[in-house]
């Protein structure tokens, strides 16, 4: 018998910060898109509930005050 380890197959992926699934730089951007796509559905599926019972959709802010918005341009 060897003591070299020799019949261990090689983990190549171990990488200086350890397993890949343990160091995800990528985690907390990916967790903010998860969140918001749940948003986004939640207000989707209101916007369906709305448009099935005949309601008229919320109106835009500018809208609803009836007040223009100015926008300042600079040359």
């Amino acid at each position: 018998m060897e003591k070299g380890g020799a019949g261990k197959p090689r983990m190549p992926y171990i990488g200086r910060h350890g397993l890949p699934w343990q160091y995800d730089v990528m985690f907390e951007q990916e967790q903010q898109a998860l969140e918001a796509q749940k948003d986004q559905e939640k207000l989707d599926a209101a916007a369906r509930e709305r448009q099935l019972k005949g309601e008229p959709e919320d109106p835009k802010p500018d809208e609803a005050d009836g007040e223009e918005t100015l926008e300042i341009v600079r040359g």
